[in-house]
């Protein structure tokens, strides 16, 4: 009993933890990109640079991980020379190189983004993920889905499209919106990609998750350090910063809640499972859309209400399918 209850107590401080880290996330992530920094109203617009922040926040708070939660005593020394030094340059290139490259790409689309479409609809976006999953299981998998799983997917899209909606818009503010929703599509794609490449390397190795997040991090890392090098990106930030000194309390807290709420997330993942992480994060993602209501003072349309309940609809109907489908199994 008192183990039971200890397991329940675990999984209630993974989900208040994940609401928590995640909900200020999606409040700082808004506030980064929309909020005009005195002293001279300027917007912060270095999606490159903040990336290479939060993937080094990821990079260091994975490795802490490995080192209280896949290291004791005797051991700590071997796991991590096995870290480090198992791998053949060629393995860690071909491997963990190509998920960051897909990783990176969908958390840069997903940010730039925000310069055109509003956090809400990003959110939505974002959570339309079944999308993609469903169209390279069909292109490259050749599989083959339930009418049920495609009716889901035709809600989902018509949701996102109600809530994209907007009647008597200017042409520019359209366009604007029309690129947003490119680059959000973008993400969802390299999100596809993602997925399967660390199933792939998972089944091919026998590696923790917590050294995929190290190691996707890590490359992601260097990707972004060679570009911000190359187009001196890393300077014109850190002016930036020079000249709005208060950006960088909202940087600082948004990597550390990134890092801790992906930490918590993996924790979830590997001690109870998936499908509960999903079922959490999917209503994380509609408690987000609420709060950037309330704080930044979005005013809904009955398009957009109606586009959240199908999206609602459509992912809460696709969590208690894998539910049943578990119970069956």
């Amino acid at each position: 009993m008192a183990c039971g209850s200890f397991k329940w107590f675990e999984l209630f401080s993974c989900i208040i933890s994940i609401y928590f880290c995640y909900l200020l996330y999606g409040v700082l992530q808004e506030r980064l990109y929309k909020t005009n920094y005195s002293p001279d109203g300027a917007q912060f617009g270095y999606s490159l640079f903040l990336l290479f922040v939060q993937c080094l926040s990821h990079t260091v708070f994975s490795f802490i991980c490995i080192l209280l939660f896949e290291t004791t005593g005797w051991n700590q020394k071997e796991r991590l020379y096995s870290l480090f030094y198992r791998y053949r340059p060629k393995v860690l290139i071909k491997g963990y190189g190509l998920i960051a490259a897909s990783y990176l790409l969908a958390m840069f689309f997903s940010n730039y983004a925000l310069h055109y479409v509003s956090y809400p609809l990003q959110t939505l976006g974002k959570s339309s993920k079944m999308i993609p999953v469903m169209l390279m299981g069909i292109l490259i998998r050749r599989k083959k889905y339930s009418f049920s799983q495609y009716l889901r997917v035709v809600l989902l899209c018509f949701g996102v499209f109600l809530f994209s909606y907007q009647q008597n818009v200017p042409k520019t503010t359209f366009n604007s919106q029309i690129l947003g929703i490119l680059f959000l599509l973008a993400s969802l794609f390299m999100d596809g990609l993602t997925g399967p490449l660390q199933e792939r390397l998972v089944q091919d190795k026998q590696i923790s998750t917590y050294e995929i997040m190290f190691y996707q991090n890590l490359f992601a890392v260097s990707y972004v350090a060679i570009v911000l090098f190359l187009n001196r990106g890393w300077l014109e930030a850190c002016q930036f910063i020079r000249f709005h000194p208060q950006v960088l309390n909202d940087i600082v807290i948004f990597c550390l809640t990134s890092a801790v709420g992906q930490g918590v997330i993996v924790y979830t993942i590997c001690n109870y499972s998936a499908l509960v992480c999903a079922t959490v994060t999917t209503t994380r993602k509609f408690l987000s859309v609420l709060v950037s209501y309330v704080i930044f003072g979005h005013i809904p349309s009955i398009y957009q209400f109606c586009g959240v309940f199908f999206v609602f609809v459509s992912i809460s109907w696709e969590i208690l399918e894998k539910y049943r489908s578990q119970k069956i199994n």
